[in-house]
């Protein structure tokens, strides 16, 4: 995950805020065409006034080479208008690598059945090359209902940045990801801090408290907020679930006002410490927890895992001190600890601290 400096985060989240647009506009209203690349981009038939409407705040004013003519989908968006459309993905792909008029055709035939109105999220001027693709210095991130409510990352990490800063130093460890599709922040420090206990032993295991935080701008997650641990003796870090205290909540049927001050409701609750408490219960239970035989290759079948996760998470577990609950989900988060992909970590961190707490995988532990 990128190790950015938190002012360097909230500075480029108020980058990608100043280059976006929101435009709500008609199924009807909307065509599409093919892109000198073969792909399949968007024209936005209404002026920005009459058919169409700019929507956000007075300082939210287009960019000067805001032009509704010419939009590129990006991949999420490119999802989205398909699923509108009703067009399945691995068709679409076919027909945008073999005969992109065929497609323009489709998507213009089938859009237009539909009188809902979309809202169409389109950055222009933080752009560059994602995912392999070199866009534009304009294209449309995502095409969503207009039931949609964004909430900027850029609010809710200024947020964040300030409900911390008043708890803790400058030295404070803060992990950042953000981009055109959202945030990823996780940060711990000294304030939770508890040592793991078996029975009434301590066995010399550090674990901080912390928090992440989640939102997608595109419509592919939710906000979220959930309490982290680190182990400080790696720096593995695991998430816990929702339930046990942290907040989930839609990006439809709230305000953005309404969302910043429940998520920074909930951001208090996590750093108050009870649910930090309980999940140190956990772990106390966990390391006197011992797992079934094969539950590993149980786990890989019934998870996402691949060969080599699993070779590494053989590996890992035969390394641990204590082969037991505690091992084997600390096993899962050093593979999270290892991987360069933002979305694969918290995606593991996560499968570690379920593994942890979750009912749904006491069938792998001993009987």
């Amino acid at each position: 995950m990128d190790n950015m400096a938190i002012e360097e985060a909230v500075e480029t989240a108020r980058q990608i805020r100043s280059g976006a647009v929101d435009v709500l506009a008609d199924q009807n209203q909307l065509r599409a065409k093919v892109r000198h690349n073969g792909r399949i981009g968007l024209h936005l038939t209404g002026d920005g006034s009459s058919n169409c409407e700019i929507v956000g705040s007075p300082d939210r004013l287009p960019a000067k080479n805001f032009d509704a003519t010419d939009i590129e989908l990006s991949p999420t968006a490119t999802r989205q208008v398909a699923v509108a459309a009703g067009i399945p993905i691995p068709y679409w792909k076919r027909c945008e690598d073999s005969d992109p008029q065929m497609l323009v055709d489709h998507v213009n035939h089938w859009l237009p059945q539909s009188a809902s109105r979309r809202m169409v999220r389109m950055a222009t001027s933080f752009y560059g090359t994602r995912g392999g693709t070199q866009y534009g210095p304009q294209y449309c991130r995502a095409f969503l209902s207009d039931k949609y409510m964004p909430v900027d990352s850029a609010d809710i990490l200024d947020q964040i940045w300030r409900n911390l800063h008043d708890r803790s130093d400058d030295s404070t460890p803060w992990r950042v990801h953000i981009d055109e599709d959202g945030l990823n922040f996780s940060s711990h420090h000294d304030l939770l801090t508890r040592e793991v206990k078996e029975s009434q032993s301590k066995v010399g295991d550090i674990m901080h408290g912390g928090i992440r935080v989640l939102n997608s701008e595109v419509g592919t997650g939710k906000l979220v907020a959930q309490l982290c641990l680190y182990r400080l003796v790696c720096l593995n870090g695991m998430t816990m679930p929702i339930k046990l205290g942290g907040y989930a909540r839609r990006h439809i049927g709230l305000s953005s006002a309404q969302a910043l001050d429940e998520l920074n409701t909930a951001v208090d609750a996590i750093l108050n410490g009870g649910q930090f408490n309980v999940a140190m219960e956990r772990i106390a239970n966990a390391v006197e927890t011992k797992m079934a035989k094969d539950w590993i290759a149980k786990l890989v079948k019934d998870s996402s895992l691949s060969e080599a996760e699993e070779s590494a998470l053989l590996e890992n577990y035969g390394a641990e001190e204590n082969q037991n609950l505690w091992g084997a989900s600390n096993s899962i988060t050093a593979l999270a600890h290892r991987t360069n992909s933002v979305g694969r970590k918290t995606e593991l961190e996560t499968l570690g601290g379920n593994l942890l707490t979750s009912p749904a995988f006491r069938y792998l532990r001993a009987a």
